[in-house]
């Protein structure tokens, strides 16, 4: 049995798979051929032992540090979840956007301070992940608050243009918005998704299957590989 390390997620785009490395925020996939192999590591058939090309290819990623044979070190290989969204709040006219008061730009700075201590050239990602998971366990249920995240998403909107440039990444822009509802209690998820031809990664902001900080056309590009 292999285990796929727990900083290893993975989707499926096709007939191949795309997986990513928290760690290192390096991407990497699979041709056809391998993808259809990793299925065998996925899923083995009781009683019946994997193929030459699938041990091959357990092999060389367990090499990899991709897969251990270690259940300690990692878990099953469990494909990320599809999700589906069913709106977004920047297709919404933006004019009509709440606007955002002198506690709403205290909660905005208290969130950039929040990010200050990361690096956000160098292991950001792997920095972030449990700042997220503290910031999301404080948050109340996502029903309760959904009117109010909508609101504050607003704000953030009208504020961000002031604070942060159109050159910061996605990611960063997206942890910010996490953070920025996590201090008013509002739960969300950051959600960081793939593509092929030509292959590209994007990272967005949700609450109850809304999109925050993206267009919907846009998200729906992409295939989510990890969801916090």
């Amino acid at each position: 049995m292999y285990y796929l390390l727990d900083h290893i997620h993975f989707c499926s785009l096709g007939r191949i798979l795309v997986f990513m490395d928290t760690h290192t925020d390096r991407h990497f996939s699979l041709p056809e051929a391998a993808s259809s192999a990793f299925a065998e590591l996925r899923e083995p058939l009781p009683g019946a032992g994997l193929s030459p090309e699938a041990r091959s290819l357990a092999a060389r990623l367990e090499k990899a540090g991709v897969l251990s044979q270690d259940s300690r070190k990692g878990r099953l290989p469990i494909e990320a979840s599809n999700v589906t969204f069913n709106g977004s709040l920047l297709d919404q006219p933006q004019d009509a956007f709440a606007h955002a008061n002198a506690g709403d730009v205290i909660l905005f700075f208290a969130s950039v301070t929040a990010l200050l201590p990361l690096n956000r050239k160098h292991d950001f990602l792997r920095a972030l992940l449990p700042r997220l998971s503290r910031w999301k366990a404080k948050a109340a249920p996502s029903g309760e608050q959904h009117p109010r995240a909508l609101e504050q998403a607003q704000k953030f909107w009208r504020l961000a243009p002031l604070f942060i440039s159109s050159r910061d990444a996605c990611l960063y822009r997206s942890a910010l918005l996490v953070r920025y509802l996590s201090l008013q209690n509002i739960p969300s998820q950051l959600h960081i998704g793939a593509r092929t031809a030509p292959f590209s990664a994007h990272c967005w902001v949700s609450t109850n299957g809304f999109v925050l900080n993206e267009h919907l056309e846009t998200v729906n590009e992409f295939r989510p590989i990890l969801t916090i």
